[in-house]
């Protein structure tokens, strides 16, 4: 029978099971390095979830879980002693255990709503969180430079991971599926929460890599270390931490590298070059790594390298290379048609690659290159294919249609476009991600033209978004 007070308990702090074993492994380990061989993994606490155990004999464990969500007593999560009857005991009865005190705490803090998000073709769409404050942010962000730096001091991912000593799968298989639970909770996480708990596993990530395993093993951790670090790189992006995100990417593909797991350093690369467009890196340095991302796309079925294909072709169109750009958008579309449909239909995680990607990927091509007539049909294709939720993938679109209209010197009507497509994304939302797009119109705009009353207050939109933004990303 499915523990259901464990469950809400665990739900109600929005935690996966991957970030509340983390959690828990943390308190029972101070030392890092040992964390990895704490028998309370997700699968375990999943085990308790489902029923299948039903007791949690050592008191540790429980004293441990009892604090990572909050509540005072084992009956509180469902938790009874097989050998003691059930009779209410007070909530005195046993010791509290409070919460992780600092940054923790506005994790902890209950949210009114989560709405649905969903990673798209451009952008990442995540619901709102709690603001951090000011300090309590700045103190995160120290947090992550400094296991950044303590990666980058130490050695290099080839030599980090020891040589072979012994196997350990089950290690392995528990963090792959620790990287799994991320990419789904990429998918409906609040920014500020996630990256709090992808900062605690980095930190265990990193001990493990010097653990004594078999080359297998160690390669196949190398892999999953990737993916983690690339979500963090892709969270801090989200956040408006660029200088965080690049330290990740570096890292990402260093460990992708090792690895050698094409569909990896292809999803890495891929990620890095999509979300790097909306940053404001340089075009060549992103070309570089599709490049790089491009010698090893022998794996041609996999979500990665569609990715890194579009990316590709968006940063060529930007350099206005159109012959290249729409060979490298021909290649994604081949490469998205022999995906597999578990890959394609999997659009609750972010390492799936659903088919509003691609007609993401053909209207920002087509547009950047002025082929007007397609662009529209790829924008028609996408709006019918995003849900309603995606309301930042969405307002890029139409972003592409004003840019479109201008293009065909219909400046009154794409101005008027952008301007009701950027009041109509919430201020929460206001993202990079759509001011980055809507800037992109602007500059379309004839230089003789920008004195008109339309394109001045649409610039005054495009400021004032861009200034909360900022302020935002400060908080």
């Amino acid at each position: 029978m499915t523990n259901s007070l464990l469950v809400a308990a665990r739900e109600r702090l929005r935690l996966t099971r991957a970030g509340t074993a983390a959690r828990v492994r943390a308190r029972l380990c101070p030392d890092p390095q040992q964390r990895g061989r704490c028998p309370f993994t997700a699968n375990y606490l999943g085990k308790l979830e489902r029923g299948d155990i039903a007791w949690v004999t050592k008191p540790d464990y429980r004293a441990a879980l009892r604090a990572v969500l909050g509540v005072s007593t084992d009956a509180e999560l469902g938790l009874f002693d097989p050998q003691v009857p059930r009779v209410p005991k007070s909530r005195s009865d046993e010791s509290a255990v409070r919460p992780y005190d600092g940054i923790r705490k506005y994790r902890d803090q209950p949210a009114s709503r989560v709405p649905t998000q969903r990673a798209t073709g451009g952008s990442t769409e995540h619901p709102p969180s709690d603001e951090l404050s000011a300090s309590g942010a700045d103190m995160f962000r120290r947090s992550l430079a400094k296991a950044v730096a303590a990666y980058a001091v130490q050695r290099t991912i080839s030599k980090i991971v020891p040589t072979a000593v012994k196997r350990d799968p089950a290690l392995v298989e528990e963090w792959k599926e620790n990287a799994a639970e991320y990419g789904c909770a990429y998918i409906i996480r609040p920014r500020r929460e996630l990256v709090v708990d992808l900062n605690d596993d980095v930190a265990i990530v990193l001990g493990l890599l010097e653990t004594p395993l078999d080359r297998p093993d160690s390669e196949a951790l190398a892999a999953v270390a990737a993916r983690i670090f690339g979500l963090t790189a892709m969270a801090c992006t989200d956040l408006g931490w660029a200088r965080e995100a690049r330290h990740f990417w570096h890292r990402a593909r260093e460990a992708s590298d090792y690895a050698e797991e094409s569909e990896t350093q292809l999803w890495v690369r891929g990620h890095e070059i999509t979300l790097g467009i909306y940053e404001g890196r340089p075009l060549q340095t992103l070309l570089r790594l599709a490049d790089q991302g491009t010698d090893r796309a022998s794996a041609k079925r996999v979500a990665g390298c569609a990715e890194l294909l579009g990316g590709k072709a968006e940063t060529l169109a930007l350099l206005e290379r159109k012959s290249e750009a729409i060979c490298a958008l021909q290649q994604m579309e081949e490469t998205f048609a022999s995906l597999p449909d578990e890959v394609t239909k999997q659009t609750n995680s972010i390492f799936g690659w659903p088919v509003y990607r691609l007609f993401h990927a053909q209207s920002f091509v087509y547009t950047s290159l002025g082929m007007t007539s397609k662009a529209y049909l790829a924008q028609q294709a996408a709006m019918a294919a995003y849900p309603s939720s995606s309301s930042i993938s969405r307002s890029q679109i139409q972003m592409h249609r004003a840019e479109c209209l201008i293009r065909e010197k219909n400046l009154p009507e794409g101005v008027s476009h952008a301007i009701q497509t950027l009041r109509g994304v919430p201020d929460a939302k206001r993202q990079k991600f759509v001011t980055k797009v809507a800037a992109k119109v602007w500059e379309c705009i004839p230089e003789r033209e920008r004195r008109r009353p339309e394109a001045v207050e649409f610039q005054h939109e495009i400021r004032t978004a861009d200034l909360c933004l900022t302020t935002r990303s400060h908080l």
